[in-house]
């Protein structure tokens, strides 16, 4: 078993895949052998067959597959546990490889978690410096969600969205995990805070001054809030979660 997978979704393009894995392989080098990197594809994403090649080549001791995911559920949470099916490691890492993520932070994720956490969330609003980084417009949906999380949830977290995480893969996939979009990030803070299991906050601001452009309220925001109401009928035993 592999101690550490880095699951990469790529929604669009694989083009930048080269680039990002040459800044991401200088933060392996201290246990290669542990590590495995997964990226996974969608039908409509351009799968460069050349990067798998490019890999080999310069890389050699990374453990390194593409997967591409067909079919009608291709969104990014979709992605992420196509990935993680094929993950055969202890601990999951969740990467955006179009520079969103300060990557230079994960050997102190793998630090953490390796205490015995069950989550290291990256979070992006405990400190001033890092919230700035994020447009106002996300900052208030935030606010909003955690809120909610407080109310009908009874739980607190200074980042519940954010998709930058670390996790305690057998933990997370024993709750399950159903969501088919961005949601599955809440998704997977929320459980496991449900669950008792302990999570950690690393801070750290995001790298592009446009986080977040891609999320659409109306797509992704239905599925943010059904994790509030689902969330709430476990926490009152009306209808359990897992």
């Amino acid at each position: 078993m592999n101690e550490l997978s880095i699951i990469i979704p790529c929604l669009l393009s694989a083009d930048v895949l080269p680039e990002f894995i040459d800044e991401l392989s200088m933060y392996l080098m201290g246990n290669p052998s542990d590590i495995e990197i997964i990226m996974v594809t969608n039908e409509n994403a351009n799968s460069n067959p050349s990067v798998a090649a490019y890999v080999q080549k310069k890389y050699p001791w990374l453990k390194f597959r593409i997967l591409q995911r067909f079919g009608k559920s291709t969104g990014y949470g979709a992605l992420v546990r196509f990935g993680l099916a094929y993950s055969t490691s202890r601990y999951a890492v969740l990467i955006s490889p179009y520079g969103d993520d300060d990557i230079s932070i994960i050997n102190k994720m793998l630090g953490m978690i390796r205490k015995g956490t069950q989550v290291v969330q990256v979070t992006r609003y405990s400190l001033p410096e890092d919230s700035g980084t994020v447009q106002l417009k996300f900052r208030i949906y935030q606010h909003v969600y955690r809120l909610l999380a407080r109310c009908l949830l009874g739980l607190k977290s200074s980042d519940f969205t954010y998709g930058f995480k670390m996790f305690d893969r057998i933990f997370i996939q024993a709750l399950g995990l159903a969501q088919n979009t961005r949601a599955i990030s809440p998704e997977i803070t929320i459980k496991a805070l449900l669950a008792g299991g302990r999570i950690e906050y690393l801070p750290s601001g995001v790298r592009s001054a446009q986080i977040g452009g891609k999320f659409k309220l109306y797509k992704d925001g239905p599925g943010y809030l059904w994790l509030m109401i689902r969330g709430f009928f476990h926490r009152t035993k009306t209808i359990l979660w897992f």
